[in-house]
């Protein structure tokens, strides 16, 4: 036997299991590259207090210091030391099967960070499939036709390596691997010195991304709540009507009133009130008797979290479907459920064909019937045809003196608007064009009501899930905090019986919804379970805002400021308006301790309380 072949082509076959690992290491620093192009540097130059463009070259490869050391350093000597002690095929293997997943987290987190700006977890599948499954099309929305010709490009050369490693195409390099450790050695080097001497703030952005993205696959930690602070939760539900006169309240009348919710799909506030339908067309004819609040929110970015928080009055939990019992009967105590209890007609009429399982269970528990299309076409060909269904039901409802409560959830605005990368004109322009079909849909209905001779009795309400959400449907979002033009909403309460308009300034959320309703309008102004209030109430408050899960953050108002925290950074902003584009990261320790564990206790105790 010729020895020297024989570690040539040993030397060979660990030269190609190297060039494989170089493949997962690059792929680690393509994204180290993303959080740091995408905010990194900007936030991290900001806490510095100096110019971004004045970042040197020692600073930046500080950033890149963490994963270099691990991935050139540590996970290397791992394994030449177990080469030492495993068959060479099963060394093969293990770095095979380690480069593999490493690129495949690499791929799904930077389709992931471009979106929303947050690593990729696990909860996020289950959402993104039913989507998909419903519009097939959107596919594109999660992952483009470039990133996976990238992906496939680079798997296919792993799995070509991999199969010639032992042949002579790598054992004739003999003098590769020491030059291969003189290059990993260098690189060791020069990241320790610079983490050793450079100046700047230590961020999470110096943290390893591979670390960073393995963590990030786990569902995030929670505090344990006593069963006595449950119970002090559960006994804060119970909400009596104020007292206070209400403008409209005196508005007596025999009999009882019904109630249309026209809940629009992915509509910022900024859009309804930057186009002129929203003053001159069947929005603004609405607006001029009843309420409007100026400064709305949704609980949560997200479609069924926001619907949620408008049906029962509650936040939605971190992971609303795996905390909730979908499989067993929860009623909730809100004035949707009051209704029906009443002997109210209540449907919602929602387009979307393939169910996500926690919509239809949570109409289910506030007594109503979900109401769908039935039909495979266009999203307008399915929002007409529930529109056609309710328009009928409104007849048949009024013909036969049966008080109801119809909600509506068209999706003719769902986004993405227009392809990635346009302008935000050219986004709003589209949006403005949806929101007129909207505008004509909702004429509709109010036709029908004075048509059946239901308008004068009957309460319209008006708001959005949500808005704009990620970057595939709005390229200016910026990632890492909340952003106002995915929570601020419209929201108007039209009474025909009111000959004005009231408008509520303060913060208000959808959580209001429910108890307002119940005691503007209800029958029985008994008490309701909600973590809301009237929207015409003075009394200080605190709102929440939910995204941890979708985005990577979470905010409150804390009555005096708004606050964006990002879990994964852990970084919490501050801000006067709902803005944290231009803000820097609070510094203050005690604050920043007192309103991070305020929403960590936020979200424990949602999650024991909607899982009890």
């Amino acid at each position: 036997m010729n020895i020297n072949k024989v570690h040539a082509d040993r030397h060979g076959e660990y030269l190609a299991l190297a060039v494989i690992y170089g493949f997962s290491v690059a792929n680690v620093l393509k994204i180290k590259q993303a959080t740091l192009d995408d905010g990194g540097y900007r936030i991290v130059s900001r806490i510095a207090g100096q110019s971004e463009a004045l970042i040197g070259w020692l600073p930046r490869l500080h950033f890149y210091a963490a994963d270099v050391l691990l991935m050139l350093g540590v996970v290397p000597l791992m394994l030449v030391c177990m080469a030492r002690f495993v068959r060479p095929v099963i060394f093969a293997r293990v770095v095979l099967l380690l480069s593999l997943s490493l690129v495949g987290l690499s791929f799904v987190n930077m389709n992931a960070l471009g979106i929303t700006g947050k690593f990729f977890s696990v909860d996020q599948i289950a959402p993104m499939l039913t989507w998909v499954q419903e519009r097939p099309e959107t596919i594109s929305e999660y992952v483009s036709i470039s990133a996976l010709s990238k992906l496939g490009l680079v798997l296919a050369l792993i799995f070509a390596v991999y199969r010639l490693r032992q042949s002579s195409l790598f054992s004739s390099f003999t003098s590769a691997p020491v030059l291969l450790f003189t290059v990993a050695c260098i690189a060791n080097l020069l990241s320790a010195y610079a983490w050793k001497t450079d100046d700047l703030p230590n961020t999470p952005f110096h943290a390893s991304a591979a670390i960073r993205m393995s963590e990030a696959l786990l569902v995030k930690d929670t505090i344990k709540i006593s069963q006595d602070d449950l119970n002090r939760s559960v006994e804060r539900l119970a909400y009596a009507c104020e007292k206070p006169d209400a403008p409209g309240r005196g508005a007596k009348h025999e009999g009882r009133r019904n109630f249309v919710l026209f809940i629009m799909e992915t509509v910022p506030y900024e859009l309804f009130i930057g186009d002129k339908i929203a003053d001159t067309g069947t929005f603004g004819e609405l607006g001029k008797s009843g309420y409007k609040a100026t400064n709305h929110y949704s609980t949560y970015p997200f479609t069924s979290y926001a619907r949620f928080s408008i049906f029962t009055g509650l936040y939605p939990a971190y992971r609303l479907e795996k905390t909730l019992p979908l499989g067993t009967e929860h009623p909730y105590r809100s004035f949707f459920s009051v209704l029906a209890d009443d002997g109210y007609d209540f449907k919602v009429f929602d387009p979307v064909t393939k169910r996500y399982e926690i919509d239809d269970w949570l109409v289910h528990q506030v007594g109503g019937q979900v109401v769908g299309a039935d039909i495979d076409g266009s999203i307008k060909e399915k929002d007409d045809r529930v529109l056609g269904k309710m328009l009928e039901q409104i007849a048949t409802a009024k013909k036969y003196g049966q008080p109801f409560v119809y909600a509506i959830l068209p999706q003719i605005t769902h986004g993405p608007w227009l392809p990635e990368g346009a302008s935000k004109e050219a986004l709003y322009e589209e949006g403005r064009s949806r929101l007129r079909q909207l505008d004509a849909s909702l004429a509709a209905v109010v036709g029908a009501l004075k048509k059946s001779g239901a308008y004068q009795d009957t309460i319209i309400v008006v708001t959005a899930d949500h808005g704009l959400r990620t970057r595939k449907e709005a390229g200016f979002l910026k990632t890492g905090v909340l952003n106002e033009v995915s929570y601020h909403v419209p929201m108007l309460i039209h009474d025909p019986r009111m000959n004005k308009s009231v408008e509520i300034d303060a913060p208000t959320s959808h959580l209001d919804i429910s108890p307002t309703l119940h005691c503007l309008y209800g029958s029985k102004p008994g008490r309701i379970d909600t973590q809301g209030r009237m929207i015409t109430s003075n009394r200080p408050r605190t709102l929440y805002f939910g995204g941890a899960w979708y985005h990577g953050s979470d905010g409150m108002w804390d009555g005096s400021a708004f606050y964006s925290y990002n879990h994964q950074l852990n970084m919490l902003w501050k801000a006067e308006a709902f803005d944290f584009d231009e803000g820097l990261p609070l510094r203050d320790a005690a604050e920043f301790d007192r309103i991070a564990a305020l929403m960590q206790r936020q979200g424990s105790v949602q999650e024991a309380l909607l899982a009890r």
